[in-house]
């Protein structure tokens, strides 16, 4: 899927085209999906599970912010023609939740900083969520590594 919307644009991916491209057959694509949404809502929290979730315990969060960031800046054209091509999914708040599962997962003295700052740090893992998507379809984005230290010290301010 991923390949194709780089290629072709979201729009213009079809639940038909995929199958032809994977050799899928329909009833066994729609035995894990709905719809061609689905499969992007699927993806878009399996490759942030992969980069946040999984590296819990084994990464510095700072480093696990790095790697989110450098994630979308890598595949920049994929998550921008699915944010521009579709209003169904709002990967701002994905990426939020993600985060914010992260946070709950600080060692201890962070964690109780943390839930004390709850609402804060809902609003600032939105707010990073919301400047990584607007990065994405800015004219003239900023590197990946101003958006880290940006993002980074946002929450150091909440959670350290």
């Amino acid at each position: 899927m991923q390949k194709l919307v780089e290629k072709n644009g979201f729009d213009h991916v079809s639940v038909t085209i995929l199958m032809k491209e994977t050799g899928i057959h329909r009833p066994t694509f729609y035995e894990y999906f709905q719809d061609k949404y689905d499969l992007l809502a699927w993806h878009i929290d399996d490759t942030l599970t992969d980069i946040i979730e999984n590296n819990i315990g084994y990464l510095p969060w700072r480093a696990i912010i790095s790697l989110t960031i450098f994630e979308f800046d890598a595949h920049r054209r994929f998550y921008k023609n699915c944010v521009q091509e579709q209003h169904e999914i709002d990967l701002a708040a994905k990426i939020s939740i993600h985060l914010q599962i992260m946070i709950d997962q600080l060692p201890a003295k962070q964690a109780t900083t943390a839930k004390k700052n709850a609402a804060w740090l809902q609003l600032l893992t939105l707010g990073s969520g919301q400047a990584i998507v607007h990065n994405l379809l800015s004219e003239h984005p900023v590197d990946y590594e101003i958006l880290v230290q940006q993002t980074i010290q946002a929450l150091e301010i909440t959670i350290v």
